[in-house]
């Protein structure tokens, strides 16, 4: 038996022709038929080269992975990360903070002072500077620790002082860059008198004194602020040589901060 011969009409246009055929290159022909993608590999099976890779595998070189499917979760890379809550966000004023600033105050105005059964308005600078850290109680107490130096000096003395003082603060927020802290604190410590008079002899005094202050902070930025605010001093100094002379006195100065928190 012979195989049957497969024969191609030859043609000029597409009406020389059958239904179905082309005229490709003189010939009549039957277009192909169109091929279909490869399937992608099951899931959790590699796939071969030029195949869709399943989601979550690696695809193969040269070809994308399989897009993301109902069902399947992504992978953890492309997850993304949860948004950052707002009681979770640093802010100044946790229990268990650690706070630590340089408060720096002067004051050119009259001061009332003078001794015992006596009283005096004077003219004198004043400068104030005090290293302080705070440890947050509460998200609204502070307990603070300072060392205290100052310079005072009028048209008849220096004042030189040193010493140590504590207190408690009181955190207030106002909004997330603003906060007041109220503070009151108690200190003791030293100060020399030096006389600009030769006849006058320099005197050392005890003194230990309260403060109030009204200090606006800025938080400028995450763990950094800055302040600003009036202090009310009242300083009590007992003459060591004799102790029976005591020197009072009153002294507002605005004192300026800067500071930061753990």
């Amino acid at each position: 038996m012979f195989a049957a011969k497969t024969t191609f009409a030859s043609c000029t246009s597409q009406a020389d022709c059958a239904a179905g055929e082309v005229c490709q290159a003189g010939v009549c022909a039957r277009p192909a038929a169109p091929s279909q993608p490869p399937a992608a590999a099951p899931y959790g099976q590699s796939a071969p080269y030029g195949q869709p890779a399943p989601y979550g595998q690696p695809a193969p070189y040269g070809y994308p992975p399989a897009a993301p499917s109902a069902g399947i979760p992504a992978p953890l890379s492309a997850q993304a990360a949860p948004a950052e809550t707002e009681s979770e966000r640093p802010t100044f004023g946790r229990a268990g903070q650690i706070v630590f600033w340089g408060s720096a105050g002067a004051s050119f105005s009259g001061a009332t002072s003078g001794y015992t059964n006596s009283s005096t308005t004077t003219s004198s600078s004043i400068v104030d500077i005090a290293p302080s850290v705070g440890f947050f109680l509460s998200r609204l107490l502070l307990l603070e620790a300072a060392i205290a130096l100052s310079r005072e000096s009028d048209s008849v003395s220096t004042d030189y002082g040193f010493g140590l003082e504590s207190g408690l603060g009181f955190n207030i927020p106002t909004g997330q860059v603003v906060s007041l802290l109220p503070e009151f604190r108690l200190g003791l410590g030293w100060s020399k008198f030096d006389y600009a008079s030769s006849s006058s002899p320099d005197h050392d005094y005890f003194r230990y004194w309260g403060s109030i202050g009204m200090p606006v902070l800025f938080h400028v930025a995450p763990h950094f602020f800055i302040g600003a605010g009036p202090v009310v001093t009242i300083y009590d100094q007992k003459l060591n040589s004799s102790g029976s002379s005591t020197y009072e006195t009153l002294r507002f100065t605005l004192q300026a901060s800067v500071g930061g928190w753990l």
